[in-house]
């Protein structure tokens, strides 16, 4: 694995790379991706907001089952709470 401070550094750089030619993230080459992190592999095409979202499926993540529990039991201690 890569740390987490330089994959977002990578990332961020592709994403840079991306916006000022107009095209998504997914659209730019492999070759170019690993030129900043060698470690990418052809599945890194696929990086999106929501893949993202989805992986962080662990308690208090940002996957969307998780976000649906984490919504459930908030209002469940505000019903508590109003009575």
């Amino acid at each position: 694995g890569v740390p987490f401070r330089e994959a977002h550094a990578a990332i961020a750089s592709l994403c840079n790379v991306a916006s000022e030619r107009g095209v998504p993230l997914t659209a730019l080459p492999l070759e170019e991706m690993q030129a900043l992190c060698p470690e990418f592999e052809a599945d890194a095409r696929n990086l999106t907001a929501d893949a993202s979202a989805a992986a962080r499926d662990v308690p208090g993540g940002a996957a969307p089952a998780r976000v649906r529990q984490a919504l459930a039991a908030a209002k469940a201690r505000l019903e508590a709470a109003g009575d």
